[in-house]
This record gives structure tokens, C-alpha cells and sequence, in this order.
């Protein structure tokens, strides 16, 4: 293939999917059709199934139990569905094995010969009505998918080489992240797997494997992320993307991990790159960015991981990458430090949380506040307008006032977010999507007591204005240019909303704030 293909199938498709492949007609082979938004980075093209297409009985020509013909009437109005809508780039012909229990189920004969007359017919008259139909410069694309009890398969016929090419990377969203490699590239060299075998004894080698064809993007590598830099990369991820603009400055090196007295003023990135190529020299890609996280050379670059790590101190970002992970369907892991000091104890807690797009709740719909939406719709205000705030007090003076940190407290927040990542990968536990630890409450044998240990689940909700309007959607939204915080009205709050009012205007960033103050 030209570019590498990825495929992300969220949690309420993949059910429908699956309960009607392989449970719909009892043993018999079943068949659909998925329509899909797509995203594009520079390499890959990801395709996101949005619509599924059940064909019932009577509109095959033959149906046996290990044997299918759609008829043609039927193919070709599916097919016309798709390319009169303009916002889908991708058709999926799905059919399923029911009687392979296999994780990867294998396309028989029958198969090629069918998927071969679709895909000639598909590339050599349907491709002509793109440019008439869809959107300017979209690239319609044909693939193939068969489903086992335990797995599936994803592929493409090439008209011009006559052979078929297997997609790269399927995630697949359930009860937990799914990865599955069709075609089985970049798979962990022999003489380098005795460096991760202790990891393996501890979760199984399918860890190992895994993780060794997944790409990770740290945002931000201070205190936090400098740690989890180095602890990814000892866990054998392949790729690692490290942002930040910022760097080193004295006060941070009593908890920046690997850097030095001799690395003040250099950029925290090139710090952190220099170290882990020592390190892991030919085992690990290292790419760096010293740009910020909103702009089109970082957001490009995002769309093609499968991991997302933010290590951020200000609540835009952090809005920003929640929004990020549900619109492309990548997971997100948080992680956040805040220490209390006062006269007779002081409080010492970490958090991480999780999300896991279409499965649990996003930081916008969760119970638990993630981030101060007054803050983000703030941020997002001009120049002028921040100045008209903060003459009307509505912006403090000092409000980027620096806060304590300490590298133990660091180290204990990494070593939680870590074990979550492992889990995503391998679901060695139950999921959590926010793990809290006081260590200032706990007891005096420092034991985790379920008191000071809080782990919690929370599952997407039904009224999420960020779940519901950008879950999967790609690039069919441009993110840059589609924020839901509307400035429109911001000098008329100034001029006639108190500043008790303007203090319960969190419903501008989201509806979803309007239902927490009510529960």
C-alpha cells in the first residue's frame, strides 16, 4: 500500500457488528457493509466505521452455512449509498466465519475470488463519481473484513498489482482496547526479546508484542513526563512522539528526570531524546516537537498514534487533548500532582485518569472535574478581550503562580499512570478511568487502605456535548477550527453578568457542566 492503513472501531459499532455477523442467522455466514469517516497524517490513513449496512436473507443470491453471494442489485445500491454521501472516504465489506474460533481468521478461496470482482468493479466505475459526490481531494478506498469468534481480518485488493495488501493496525473498542496487526509488520526482533522477558513472565508475551507495534505521544516532559519518557520506553513501546516548547530551567531539575546542571536552557525534549537514544540506542523512535500542542505540524502528528500521555499544567491543553482522544478514537492517559501545605499536615495526592473513547466517560462527561471550564473559555479569548477580563476582575493577578512539586510524588503519580497503560494493552484487571492516592492519609504502616486508595469506573454518558458530536468523527470536523466555546458574547457577559454570575458560566464550554451543578 501507499500509505499505511489503520482501522478504530468503537465500542456501540463493533457490538452491532459483531452481534450481527456471528449471531443473527445461528451458524451460517453472515454479511454487512460499514461506511467510514477517515483522518490522514503524513504515512497513515485511519478509517473509522460509523454506519453499518445488515444485509438480511433475501437479498443474497446464495447463502449456505460456509458460503455467500450478494446480489447485485443489493451491492450496488449499498454502493451508491456511500458515494452520495459526501463525509464518508471508506467502504467495508464485513462477512464472518462463525465456525473459526481463531484470533485471526484466514479468507478462503471463495473469499478472494469475491472480494476480487467487488474490488474491480469498485476502483474501475465507482471511483469515477468521487469527484462528483464527495469532498475535494477525498481518495474513496475498498477493503475486506472477516470475523472469527475471537478475531477478525482486514484487507485490500490491488487492481493494479493484483495482489491483496493487509491493513496495518486494527483498535477495536469493547469492554477494553483491542489491538490486532493484519499484517504483522514491525514485529519485535528475536535478539532484542530477552530485554523485555522479565515484562513478559509478569503479563504474557502478547504484552510484549503488542506494545512493540504501538506509537506513544507524551505531552509534556517535566516532572511528570520525563518519568514516564523512560518508563515507556522500558516497556518496549516502538515509537515515541515527545512534546514540548518549554526549557530547562534551574527549578526544574529537582525532579526532571536525566537532565543536569549542564542542561539548563536547552529544550526539555532534546534533553529527554538524548538520554533515551543512550539508553535504548536502535530500539526505540524518538521524534520531538517544540511546538505547542494546538497547531496543525503537532495535530498531523498525533493522529497517528495509538496512545496518548498528557503530563500538562493548565486546563486548556488538557481540554484539548480530551476533545483529541474522543474525536479520533485514541486512548488518553492523565496525569496531575497537587500539593496542600499547611501548618499541621500536608497533603500529597496524585491522579491519573483514563479515557477510553466509546467505553468510559471523557474528563468533559465524568463526575470527577478534570478541568476548570472557565479557565479553558478564558484561554480561548483574544488578547483585547483577556485584558477587558482582567480590568473587570474576572482574571487574576499571579494566576500562573508557580506551584510545589517534588520528584517522589512524581514517581508515585508515573508508576500509577504506567500500570494503567499496561492495562490498556493487555487488560491484566478491571478498567479504571480515575485512580486517586493521598499519600498524607495513609496510615502509619503505610498500607493502601481502600480509605486513601480510590479507584473508580465511570461509563461514557447518554448527554456528553463532546461524546456525542466528535466521538470517531476524524477529520470530517477540523479541530483546529470547530471549538465549542463561543467568544461571541463575552464582552456583554462583561458589561452585564456579575462576577458571581460569570462564576457559574460553565455551561459555555459544555452543556454537560449544567448537569453537574444539578446533581
Amino acid at each position: 500500500m501507499d500509505n499505511q492503513i489503520n482501522i478504530k472501531i468503537k465500542k456501540s459499532i463493533f457490538q452491532r457488528l459483531r452481534k450481527h455477523l456471528l449471531h443473527s442467522d445461528g451458524e451460517n455466514e453472515s454479511f454487512c457493509f460499514l461506511y467510514c469517516y477517515e483522518s490522514t497524517s503524513e504515512n497513515t490513513k485511519t478509517y473509522y466505521p460509523h454506519v453499518i449496512v445488515p444485509i438480511d436473507k433475501q437479498d443474497f443470491s446464495k447463502k449456505e452455512s460456509i458460503y455467500l453471494k450478494l446480489k447485485r442489485n443489493v451491492m450496488k445500491n449499498a454502493y451508491a449509498d456511500f458515494i452520495m454521501d459526501e463525509n464518508f472516504s471508506c467502504l467495508i465489506s464485513c462477512h464472518s466465519h462463525p465456525f473459526d474460533n481463531s484470533d485471526k481468521p484466514v479468507f478462503s478461496k471463495t473469499d478472494d475470488n469475491n472480494d476480487r470482482e467487488q474490488a474491480t468493479w469498485f476502483y474501475n466505475d465507482l471511483v469515477k463519481l468521487q469527484d462528483k459526490y464527495k469532498k475535494s481531494g477525498t481518495q474513496i478506498e475498498y477493503l475486506h473484513l472477516v470475523m472469527s469468534q475471537n478475531g477478525l481480518n482486514i484487507r485490500k485488493y490491488n487492481i493494479k498489482t493484483r495482489k491483496f495488501e493487509y491493513v496495518n493496525k486494527v483498535i477495536v473498542f469493547s469492554d477494553s482496547a483491542s489491538f490486532f496487526f493484519p499484517s504483522q509488520k514491525n514485529e519485535r526482533q528475536s535478539q532484542n526479546a530477552f530485554i523485555f522477558s522479565r515484562t513478559d513472565k509478569a503479563f504474557g508475551d502478547g504484552f510484549t508484542k503488542t506494545i512493540s507495534n504501538l506509537s506513544i505521544a507524551i505531552i509534556g516532559v517535566g516532572g511528570i513526563g520525563s518519568v514516564i519518557c523512560e518508563g515507556v520506553a522500558r516497556l518496549g513501546i516502538k515509537e515515541l512522539l515527545l512534546i514540548d516548547p518549554d526549557k530547562v530551567e534551574i527549578s526544574n531539575l529537582n525532579r526532571l528526570q536525566g537532565a543536569s546542571i549542564n542542561d539548563v536552557g536547552k529544550y526539555k525534549v532534546d534533553v529527554m531524546k538524548a538520554n533515551l537514544e543512550k539508553y535504548f540506542n536502535n530500539l526505540i523512535k524518538i521524534i520531538v516537537f517544540k511546538e505547542d500542542v494546538q497547531s496543525e505540524k503537532i495535530v498531523m502528528a498525533l493522529k497517528s498514534v495509538d496512545i496518548i500521555i498528557g503530563c500538562v499544567d493548565n486546563h486548556a491543553t488538557r481540554y484539548f487533548l480530551n476533545r483529541f482522544s474522543i474525536q479520533y478514537l485514541i486512548p488518553y492517559l492523565d496525569a496531575a500532582t497537587r500539593i496542600i501545605p499547611n501548618e499541621k499536615s500536608t497533603s500529597v495526592i496524585g491522579r491519573v485518569g483514563v479515557v477510553l473513547p466509546s467505553i468510559t466517560s471523557c474528563m468533559d462527561c465524568s463526575h470527577i472535574t478534570y478541568y476548570n471550564s472557565k479557565e479553558v473559555y478564558f484561554s480561548s479569548a483574544t488578547d483585547i478581550i483577556k485584558q477587558q477580563l482582567e480590568n473587570a476582575g474576572y482574571i487574576k493577578e499571579n494566576a500562573n503562580i508557580i506551584s510545589p512539586a517534588v520528584y517522589p510524588q512524581n514517581l508515585t503519580v508515573s508508576g500509577l499512570l504506567l500500570m494503567e497503560l499496561m492495562n490498556i494493552v493487555v487488560a491484566y484487571k478491571p478498567l479504571y478511568d480515575n485512580v486517586m492516592l493521598d499519600y498524607s492519609k495513609l496510615d502509619e504502616e503505610k498500607q493502601l487502605a481502600s480509605s486513601s486508595f480510590n479507584a473508580r469506573k465511570e461509563d461514557k454518558l447518554d448527554s456528553c456535548l463532546i461524546c456525542d458530536e466528535y466521538l470517531g468523527k476524524g477529520d470530517s470536523v477540523n479541530i483546529l477550527n470547530s471549538s465549542k466555546v463561543d467568544l461571541s458574547g463575552l464582552s456583554t457577559i462583561i458589561e452585564k453578568v456579575s462576577k458571581m454570575e460569570l462564576e457559574n458560566y460553565d455551561c459555555m464550554i459544555s452543556g454537560n457542566n449544567i448537569k453537574k451543578n444539578e446533581r
